[in-house]
């Protein structure tokens, strides 16, 4: 009998519970984001960038070594134009949502 309430709780407690899923939580709620591909690599100041990932609907700036850049959303990609005024080498690419940002990606920004 114990162990009959215990599994009807135990499934009580589980069909309560609202699932976690990526449409929950899409960037507003903690679901950390994640930017999966940057394409190019590498590029002049000026040029577009194609950032690819999960949960960053819900973007609210790019910053591309440090400095904003302009963007638009295009389905689940992002694409941004890399600053003007970047000077050459390496610099880190995130996207930024309410709760965070997106693990640095690297651009190579070409003289």
């Amino acid at each position: 009998m114990q162990l009959r309430l215990l599994a009807l709780a135990a499934l009580l407690v589980v069909g309560c519970a609202k699932p976690t899923t990526p449409d929950n939580f899409a960037g507003r709620e903690g679901w950390p984001p994640n930017v999966e591909s940057l394409r190019p690599e590498a590029g002049r100041a000026g040029s577009e960038v194609t950032l690819k990932g999960a949960y960053l609907t819900d973007a609210r700036q790019v910053l591309i070594g440090g400095k904003q850049a302009s963007f638009t959303m295009a389905g689940a990609e992002i694409k941004a134009t890399v600053p003007a005024d970047l000077a050459p080498g390496p610099v880190a690419v995130v996207v930024v949502v309410p709760k965070g940002t997106t693990a640095p990606m690297t651009f190579q920004v070409l003289p």
